[in-house]
């Protein structure tokens, strides 16, 4: 008799948990809210990325900033006298050793950036365009790269060549033509390996298998045409894109509704505060951190802004 009350004791109990979990892991409890200012260095931004310990790095024209958990920035890394490497860096990624890897848009190269801020050409010719896949490896204009979850597969937005090159690193860097998708400006992977890329000059997002195979198109359609230049896929798949050219971010869920996420469409400014009461100007990049937060770089504002989940 004393284990039966004590069962029911337990399942009582039980119906009155509520399990604590993150972003990546589905929680419920919490909402985006609100676009507050995150830094402001005075500089154009252009591009974001974060490593897994949280820290957000920061790419201006010339210059790279390192921004900690506790919202204290640095600079991490700058051109100089002799070898100026940074020229329009547009993307970047991190892998699991903490290296920085850049898409060094006007120097037709990929750089990588040691922990310890030691710079070189990880591929590419600097100042030297082109498509080849064999050494040298050459680009042409790559605005944004991207790993898979492994770091083995680097992925490269290579503009110009409207292509997705990729690159695999336990191969000898053996670089291939991943995709063709017209003139691509970012490219993206969700938990499963899936490749979302989206065209600086369009409206639509696509969605690649690991293979390569086109699995789904999300089209975005508003009064002024779309210019998608920057996405981001949430640990739970859903995709944000910032818009070029209308100021807002746009969302699309799991399912496939697309819906306005933040920003008002058409209006250039920089006022926090509500999602969609919140205005923008000229965003180049966006990132979602291990826990959720969204940062955006508003080049033109000269600031980072972020929105969290509350």
């Amino acid at each position: 008799m004393k284990n039966f009350f004590l069962a029911l004791f337990l399942s009582i109990c039980c119906l009155f948990l509520v399990p604590s979990c993150d972003s990546d892991s589905g929680d419920t409890t919490k909402t985006y809210k609100n676009v507050t200012d995150y830094s402001d260095f005075n500089q154009d931004y252009r591009a974001l990325c974060c490593d897994g310990t949280g820290c957000l790095y920061v790419a201006a024209t010339y210059t790279l900033y390192k921004i900690n958990t506790a919202g204290i920035s640095s600079l991490f890394a700058e051109n100089i006298a002799s070898g100026d490497p940074f020229n329009f860096p547009l993307g970047m990624t991190v892998d699991g050793s903490g290296s920085l890897y850049v898409a060094n848009d006007e120097n037709h190269e990929i750089l990588k950036i040691t922990g310890s801020a030691v710079v070189s050409t990880f591929l590419g010719t600097t100042g030297a365009s082109g498509s080849s896949n064999t050494n040298p490896v050459s680009f042409n204009s790559p605005y944004d790269c991207t790993f898979d979850s492994d770091n083995n597969i680097l992925y490269v937005a290579d503009s110009m060549n409207s292509k997705i090159r990729k690159i695999e690193l336990g191969n000898s860097n053996a670089t291939s033509d991943f995709a063709s998708v017209g003139y691509v400006y970012s490219v993206s992977l969700d938990s499963s390996g899936n490749v979302y890329s989206c065209s600086g000059t369009g409206n639509t997002i696509r969605k690649h298998s690991p293979a390569g195979t086109l699995l789904n198109t999300y089209t975005i359609t508003s009064a002024t045409a779309p210019e998608l230049n920057s996405l981001a896929v949430a640990g739970d798949g859903t995709i944000y894109a910032a818009d070029y050219a209308n100021y807002v971010i746009w969302k699309v869920a799991t399912d496939g509704t697309i819906s306005l996420f933040a920003g008002t469409v058409g209006s250039d400014g920089e006022d926090n505060g509500a999602l969609l009461s919140a205005t923008f100007s000229t965003i180049t990049g966006i990132e979602i951190d291990r826990d959720g937060t969204i940062y955006i770089a508003d080049t033109n504002n000269q600031k980072i802004r972020r929105i969290v989940l509350e």
